[in-house]
């Protein structure tokens, strides 16, 4: 699993998903992953649009 372009990563991602073993093991680390990226995303947005104004 080497992703080199991000179509490559997002193929590996469906991967993971739809292989269940993996998909059940992983998914405590998943959400985590994803909560505080998101988190992080919307922080900087945010910042942001507050430094625009």
């Amino acid at each position: 699993m080497n992703a080199k372009t991000p179509d490559d990563w997002f193929n590996n991602c469906w991967y993971i998903l739809f292989n269940f073993k993996t998909f059940k093991f992983a998914l405590p680390i998943w959400s985590k992953y994803f909560i505080g990226f998101f988190a992080f995303e919307i922080s900087l947005i945010y910042h942001h649009w507050k430094e625009k104004k």
